[in-house]
């Protein structure tokens, strides 16, 4: 029973900093480890009596907006990112002309030495 509780707590730390990363609402997150720490404290119990005093002060829109901030978190990415990637497909694409180009010299050099060679 101990080790549950402990893990409860690990995952609340975990969705604490979470949140404050994402800008997530606090409600969301302490309705949630109510439910959490109430199926971990009584699991054969199913819990409706909390659930109807969490939905009291909880409705979709908390739900619906920390899913929003987390995927507009998610994003961040990407403006970290920019047009870093296609400057590198672009220069990746120059050197990889530049070797074809210097095994196309070479293979026509070759050619040309070769009299046998039909051209």
């Amino acid at each position: 029973m101990a080790r549950k509780v402990k893990q409860a707590v690990d995952f609340l730390k975990t969705a604490l900093s979470l949140a404050r990363r994402y800008n997530i609402s606090n409600l969301f997150l302490t309705n949630s480890l109510k439910i959490i720490l109430c199926f971990v404290d009584n699991p054969k119990r199913n819990c409706l009596l909390c659930c109807n005093k969490i939905s009291e002060t909880m409705n979709s829109n908390v739900i619906f907006y920390g899913l929003a901030k987390i995927f507009q978190g998610s994003f961040l990415f990407f403006e970290f990112v920019q047009n870093k990637f296609n400057y590198f497909l672009i220069i990746l694409g120059f050197f990889g002309l530049f070797y074809w180009l210097r095994w196309q010299k070479k293979f026509n050099d070759q050619a040309e030495n070769n009299p046998d060679q039909i051209k």
